[in-house]
């Protein structure tokens, strides 16, 4: 059900660069692995410091920003994308450009209701993520 993919230049198991994608039919267990996926994540540090929850609705511009801006607060960010649906193509594109150059003071979350695209899951797999 989860897939985590850490893209080249990343340091696996650690903060840097880390993405997870999270995908299953029971929607139950999805939120559950999302919950404790950004749990462990965030760890001790203050959650509204750290996270960013993102709406699945987000436009490809306001995402690929998210993603790149400098934490103020915290040495990284969470960036959380749940509950996605269906993509948009753009949206879509945006990802598959972060899987390959990750923000290294960005960690990305995103849960799908339902499995994960096969062309993230191929995309994550070129990055040379274990998927």
């Amino acid at each position: 059900m989860t897939q985590e993919t850490t893209p080249q230049g990343a340091s696996p198991g650690g903060k840097s660069g880390h993405v997870t994608l999270i995908g299953g039919d029971d929607l139950a267990l999805v939120s559950r692995a999302t919950s404790e996926t950004l749990d462990r994540l965030i760890g001790a540090h203050d959650r509204t410091l750290v996270l960013q929850d993102l709406s699945p609705l987000i436009e490809a511009a306001d995402l690929a920003m998210t993603l790149r801006q400098v934490n103020m607060f915290s040495e990284y960010q969470v960036v959380s994308l749940r509950g996605v649906k269906n993509l948009e193509a753009d949206v879509t594109e945006e990802l598959k450009a972060y899987f390959l150059r990750p923000e290294p003071t960005t960690v990305l979350v995103v849960s799908f209701q339902g499995k994960v695209p096969p062309e993230l899951s191929k995309a994550a797999k070129a990055c040379g993520a274990e998927v």
